[in-house]
């Protein structure tokens, strides 16, 4: 049975994003998404996501988006391994 990863989120950014590059050049742009969440019982909560962008769309994230803008993305789930930089795992999309 094949696999299928793909997700669609759409909130606010919490910041503007931030733009790097790899050793091989390769632009990388990372930056957050806050998404309100509504329970049964009418409390609101968020979900802070980690998000990253590579090469043509980590330059377009850079150019155009900006704090609490709304946005609505697709990618897919990773999850990417801090503990070579003394942090926990955590989650990317």
């Amino acid at each position: 049975m094949s696999s299928f990863n793909k997700v669609i989120l759409m909130g606010h950014l919490v910041r503007d994003p931030e733009l790097r590059a790899t050793g091989g050049g390769t632009n990388v742009g990372s930056f957050s998404l806050a998404i309100n969440n509504r329970g049964k019982d009418g409390k609101e909560s968020v979900s802070y996501i980690d998000c990253v962008a590579f090469g043509k769309q980590a330059d377009f994230a850079k150019e155009y988006l900006t704090n609490a803008m709304p946005i609505l993305i697709d990618g897919r789930l990773s999850r990417a391994d801090g503990s070579r930089r003394g942090r926990n795992a955590r989650t990317s999309t």
